[in-house]
């Protein structure tokens, strides 16, 4: 075993019968296709683990001086990840040294231990300390990784504590966060309330200065910039890069997956809390980033995206265990304030049931059609348009003629909104109205304008500093007693623990949807427990969207992150029919 820079050199050999079989001259037999190596015995190469070696190439086989033995040229990260399967390749290692320590790493640990481990400050939960020390772990071995947490457990304030413990050693270095814009204040805050001693510069905006915020130690930036200044970015040597929301690189393709490629660091580090093993091709591509080499294009597709079966996830999984953390809610919820959800249901007023019933008349030919199989494909538009004025209707009628005149109209579950806010006023509870539709919210709005109710707006245009904001005000003010908060406005960065009462104003599609709307408020930093209000109005399609979400939750995990219109393209032609018609049966 020999290391030079990034790159090592092994020498090995498979033990067949009686006959020893280089490693180079294995590699090089897989690099000419061919399927196995004769001699006493067969020595299988497809379809086993050695499929490891495919797509190596020719080039990494290198002949040995002298009458040593041939080598093979690996990338330390390949090598971790050769470690990583070491009991299903069958390779023993002999030799003490690199090797060793390398494995070491993967196989081990121990690391929660550590005598280098520098003193975690008492404002961490347990498992946020056994994470910061698990990211210190990686970033000490120029190592990198994916820290996976659910929304709302931490992440942010682990990488911090990163950065500080960092900082604040004897050699200081330079340190890279690359985050969505809408974020970048999130992080700001997030400094302020617990490491205010912790030097981050800002480095966004017209007149950025690099080569100044280097000077501070840590750099913030969002990944726009990234992109665009990458030539500037890559020049510098950092120690350290973490990726915020990582699942903004999942895509190979784009310009600043590439950027990212293109940066100089010991470690990179990825946070995000979308599960990543769904994709395997947006999980490589998440790898490539933190840790360069561990996978190998050629090798990766055969041996787990063309031969994918419960037995290649197991070996990936072995794989990528040492380089991923991921813990759930539910495994920490006990750290946690108790959430108590309640399902409202209400009635049609007589003026929605007016304008319900002419919304599913008109549409019973395009219904018929779309049984029949007649112009699929247009009609999934036309029913997706239906579907919506329905949903406004159960919301408030003024939605379908853009008024935000509460009063013209009778609305039961308008009704039964303002009763709820009536009874949080009087409890002296914060509460925070999630609500799909933005002119919803503004009709909300209108009304708490109207008796004197203050409150905070969020929405997805909002600038970063606008957002946050006016997140500060509703944690802060006492005075501001409600927030209107768009459903898909309702991720990353935002912090809205002083309330404690979450109203779902309308249902999505996708529970976890709500679920992550939902995390805003019971996260970490909640004191109270959350009362969770979901609005249904009873006997409408809100009513059959409810027990499609119940009895389809497998599929609607499945579509994470899709839209209306995805979504309906998954229900089959009845479940679509079934859902317009009227009464609900």
């Amino acid at each position: 075993f020999e290391e030079k820079d990034d790159w090592c050199y092994i020498a090995g050999f498979y033990d067949l019968g009686n006959q020893r079989i280089d490693l180079a001259e294995l590699l090089l037999a897989v690099a000419a296709g061919r399927d196995y190596i004769a001699g006493r015995q067969w020595l299988q190469l497809r379809g086993t683990a050695l499929d490891w070696f495919h797509g190596l190439g020719a080039d990494r086989a290198c002949p040995g001086a002298d009458g040593q033995q041939d080598r093979i040229r690996l990338h330390r990260h390949e090598l971790l990840a050769l470690a990583g399967q070491i009991r299903q390749v069958g390779v023993e290692i002999r030799e003490k040294g690199p090797a060793q320590r390398l494995t070491r790493l993967v196989r081990s640990d121990d690391w929660l231990s550590s005598d280098n481990m520098p003193a975690l400050p008492d404002h961490l939960r347990d498992y946020q300390g056994h994470g910061t020390a698990w990211l210190y772990h990686l970033q000490q071995n120029n190592l990198g990784g994916l820290l996976a947490d659910d929304m709302g457990l931490g992440k942010t304030h682990q990488a911090l504590t990163l950065l500080q413990l960092l900082c604040s050693g004897a050699d200081t270095g330079h340190y890279l966060v690359v985050c969505p814009t809408a974020v970048l204040y999130h992080w700001l805050d997030k400094r302020d309330m617990f490491f205010d001693d912790l030097a981050i510069s800002l480095y966004y905006g017209a007149g950025r200065d690099l080569e100044a915020s280097l000077e501070q130690g840590v750099v913030l930036t969002s990944y726009g910039v990234l992109r665009r200044d990458i030539e500037l970015l890559r020049a510098v040597s950092f120690d350290l890069v973490l990726f915020d929301e990582i699942q903004n690189l999942k895509n190979i393709k784009t310009d600043v997956h590439k950027a990212a490629l293109l940066l100089n660091s010991r470690s990179m580090i990825g946070l995000t809390g979308t599960p990543v093993e769904n994709s395997l091709a947006e999980l490589k591509g998440l790898f490539d980033v933190c840790l360069p080499g561990l996978f190998n294009g050629k090798s990766f597709h055969h041996q787990f995206i063309q031969n994918d079966s419960p037995a290649s996830r197991q070996t990936l999984k072995t794989l990528i265990k040492p380089f991923i953390l991921r813990r759930t809610r539910n495994q920490v919820l006990t750290e946690l304030p108790e959430v108590i959800e309640d399902i409202r249901g209400c009635r049609l007023s007589d003026d929605q049931v007016g304008l319900y019933r002419q919304v599913v008349d008109n549409s019973t030919p395009l219904v018929d059609d779309l049984l029949d199989g007649l112009n699929e494909g247009q009609h999934y538009i036309g029913i997706l348009a239906i579907i919506t004025r329905l949903k406004q209707i159960c919301d408030h009628p003024c939605l379908l003629e853009g008024s935000r005149d509460w009063g013209r109209y009778e609305s039961g579950k308008w009704d039964l909104l303002l009763e709820l806010l009536e009874e949080c006023r009087a409890g002296d509870k914060k509460v925070v109205v999630f609500s799909q539709f933005t002119r919803m919210l503004d009709i909300l709005e209108s009304y708490l304008d109207a008796q004197g109710v203050e409150y905070a707006a969020l929405r997805g245009h909002l600038s970063p500093g606008a957002r946050q904001q006016a997140i500060k005000r509703f944690n802060t003010e006492k005075s501001c007693m409600v927030c209107c908060a768009s459903l898909l406005a309702s991720g990353v960065g935002i912090d809205l623990t002083a309330a404690q009462v979450v109203v779902h104003y309308d249902r999505w599609w996708n529970p976890a949807r709500e679920e992550q709307a939902t995390a805003r408020v019971h996260r970490m930093g909640q004191k109270h427990v959350v009362q969770v209000i979901k609005l249904v109005t009873l006997g409408t399609l809100e009513e059959k969207i409810h027990a499609l979400i119940e009895g389809k939750k497998a599929l609607a995990r499945d579509i994470l992150s899709q839209d209306d219109a995805s979504v309906l393209k998954r229900l089959s032609r009845e479940d679509l029919a079934g859902l317009i018609r009227w009464p609900a049966g």
